[in-house]
């Protein structure tokens, strides 16, 4: 082979070898800025859930957010937690999830992938810690008819075993402040008329007050304080 058609052959492989670490680069920046969407919308509010569903029974676990990943920790082990993070190392990037379990001097630890982050779901995540509604599931599984009702960047609805859940578009960040108002999420639980309403994220004495006015005066309140629970008559 003559050294011309070497050094053609070499010349077109290198030029092969930069357009794929290019057209690498490029998803791995795109999907960087997906996967932050994803963790401010979705998986850093829903983290927080699991972690305020988890403390209401007992179990004391605290939700941190390290640059590109959210971890939820339980408070008397470090070896115990759940994070994902974003893996760009291949050509198609993905979501990983680590779950680290401690188990006498031994630690446990596996990572499986989740999924690209554009398109990972909030039903996705639910799939993933099952624990956020498993209070739900088993007041719906004594028949009662349950609705979850959620922020979210987006309109959405869906049904999993047996409990309705909707999820609903708002101006605000994943953390609403004290006089922050989300009426689009008041005027949902208004139209749903339920007997008894359950407040995760709005234990805010103003945002619970405001809440009230949207409310029959027979249906009941309920919020969360720490470990305790608070029920009240709406007004």
């Amino acid at each position: 082979m003559e050294i011309s058609a070497v050094r053609r052959r070499l010349s077109e492989t290198i030029d092969r070898a930069k357009k794929r670490a290019a057209e690498r680069r490029v998803r791995g920046d795109q999907a960087s800025r997906d996967f932050e969407v994803f963790l401010q919308k979705i998986a850093v509010p829903l983290f927080k859930q699991v972690a305020g569903a988890l403390k209401a029974d007992g179990y004391a676990f605290t939700v941190f957010t390290p640059s590109g990943s959210v971890r939820l920790m339980s408070d008397r082990s470090a070896d115990d937690f759940i994070e994902l993070s974003l893996d760009t190392s291949d050509d198609s990037p993905r979501v990983m999830a680590q779950v680290s379990r401690a188990r006498g001097r031994r630690v446990i630890d596996t990572e499986r992938p989740v999924g690209a982050p554009e398109t990972l779901t909030e039903e996705d995540l639910l799939e993933q810690h099952y624990s956020t509604v498993g209070w739900a599931e088993a007041l719906a599984k004594k028949g009662a008819d349950v609705i979850v009702l959620k922020r979210f960047f987006k309109n959405s609805s869906f049904k999993k075993n047996n409990v309705q859940y909707f999820f609903v578009k708002d101006s605000y960040s994943s953390s609403i402040r004290s006089w922050q108002m989300p009426f689009r999420v008041f005027k949902k639980i208004a139209l749903m008329q339920p007997d008894i309403v359950h407040l995760h994220h709005f234990s805010r004495s103003l945002q619970t007050f405001v809440l009230r006015f949207f409310l029959k005066k027979k249906t009941k309140n309920e919020r969360e304080v720490g470990n305790k629970e608070v029920r009240e008559s709406a007004m």
